[in-house]
């Protein structure tokens, strides 16, 4: 008698001793079937409806429907198995993870990523112990996308998309936001430097500052609109002859002077510099409403603007998106209760601060003073009595410590135009190097789309594919 059918026999006689002892216990009838069926599912040996032996079909392998995958954060993905042969008697399988801090994976095969890096994904047969593997790789919260334009080396972090609070008290209602990308910092006066030069380059400028797109030493323009004001008392860009430049030391400044339009007009042709042509850019104009995408008046409006958010090229972020990239904490500390992996930072807070903007317990403004310093330039703090100055002034990008997402200067430095309308105006977000109530990142401001100060900005965003 062979090995496998003597264990058949073996396990035939256990199972039907078992069964006999119960009875004879007055064991409840339907718990001794059940029993039973236990046993012959495991065992894999006796056909439960006529008690017979039956050959058990070993399992000789096992696939998975895909050996690799990729995942943003918080993003899920079902595996499938596939036992051979199909009809093999024990179905049963275990799944795994090399690394829990990256994916974790349920009973069922569904993948879900939690920070970047990679995990092996691993199902196991229970008979046999065949296995395969997946292979995730996850982009985490707060992970680059690097680009290079016209020699200047930039970064994008990526935001998972999430439910939040909104406003200073975190009373503003919920929003929701798709993942997308967000700029490291706000936009150089290098980097505008080398897509203006760009820009003229490939012909979008006229050498007639009369003409609608016309460049002097004194403005920018483009559709009529100005983009940046050339003649203002603390810009650090010019142009001359057919090129621009940037003064030299301030490289690293966030450029200033820049009209809502002219943040528009660079996300496009960043776009183009970077992608080689417009087929991803994300604004679409004139449209005037009859459709034809051309304004019948030759000017260009704000409002006739349009955004393409399938697009993957450089956009401004909408004011719910800043927001977002704002409060995204990978901690607890000073968060709003209710809400955990992902945490948000206070609305009355500043971006990546760890107690809110005016905390002055201690005294002399403290711990608020300090909460606020290691994060942000600004230009007033609140002592307990009244509004101080701490002495700073708009500077470099990255000169504080970043928020959890590795985004420097959302609270501070300057203003930031995001793309979303109020009324006439457009938001901003951030605050400058003013007293740091207006800091607090559910604060927003507004400014014509026209306008421009020494105290605006811009960063950019990007949808994510």
């Amino acid at each position: 008698m062979g090995g496998g059918v003597m264990r058949k026999v073996i396990f035939a006689g256990i199972t039907v001793a078992v069964v006999f002892l119960l009875m004879t216990c007055s064991i409840d009838s339907a718990f001794i079937d059940s029993l039973r069926s236990k046993i012959n599912a495991d065992l894999g040996i006796v056909d439960d409806a006529t008690g017979e032996i039956s050959d058990a079909v070993a399992v000789t392998g096992v696939s998975l429907n895909k050996n690799a995958a990729e995942l943003f954060a918080y993003n899920t993905e079902q595996l499938t198995a596939t036992i051979t042969p199909a009809e093999a008697t024990n179905q049963n399988l275990i799944w795994s993870t090399s690394d829990a801090a990256k994916a974790t994976v349920s009973e069922s095969g569904l993948v879900r990523a939690v920070g970047g890096g990679s995990a092996a994904i691993t199902v196991t047969t229970a008979d046999g112990g065949f296995t395969d593997t997946c292979t995730v790789t996850i982009t985490g919260a707060g992970d680059n996308l690097p680009y290079t334009a016209g020699g200047i080396p930039f970064k994008m972090k990526y935001v998972p998309g999430r439910t939040f609070p909104t406003g200073t008290d975190d009373l503003g209602g919920e929003a929701t936001v798709s993942s997308f990308w967000m700029g490291e910092t706000e936009v150089t006066n290098a980097l505008m430097v080398a897509v203006m030069d760009w820009a003229y380059n490939n012909g979008k400028f006229s050498d007639t500052v009369a003409d609608p797109n016309g460049i002097d030493g004194s403005t920018a323009k483009y559709g009529t609109q100005q983009l940046l004001d050339l003649d203002a008392l603390y810009i650090k860009i010019a142009y001359s002859a057919g090129n621009f430049s940037c003064d030299s030391g301030y490289e690293e400044y966030p450029v200033i002077n820049v009209t809502w339009y002219g943040a528009v007009m660079f996300c496009n042709w960043l776009t183009e510099m970077v992608y080689g042509n417009a087929n991803e850019a994300a604004y679409q104009w004139v449209d005037n409403g009859d459709g034809s995408g051309t304004a019948s008046d030759g000017i260009w409006q704000d409002d006739e603007t349009d955004e393409d958010l399938s697009k993957t090229g450089f956009r401004l972020p909408s004011s719910n998106e800043w927001e977002l990239a704002a409060r995204f904490r990978t901690d607890a500390v000073n968060t709003v209760s209710g809400y955990s992996d992902p945490w948000f930072t206070k609305g009355n807070s500043l971006s990546g601060a760890t107690t809110f903007y005016n905390d002055s317990s201690a005294g002399a403004g403290e711990p608020g003073k300090s909460a606020n310093a290691a994060v942000a330039v600004y230009g007033k703090y609140w002592d307990g009595d009244s509004w101080e100055p701490t002495g700073e002034t708009a500077t470099v990008v990255k000169s504080k410590a970043a928020n959890s997402l590795g985004i420097y200067d959302m609270s501070g430095n300057l203003w930031e135009f995001v793309f979303t309308e109020n009324g006439n105006f457009r938001i901003l977000r951030g605050g400058t190097d003013s007293s740091a109530d207006f800091l607090q990142l559910g604060y927003a401001s507004f400014q014509s789309p026209f306008g421009e100060t020494d105290k605006i900005g811009f960063r950019i965003g990007r949808t994510a594919e």
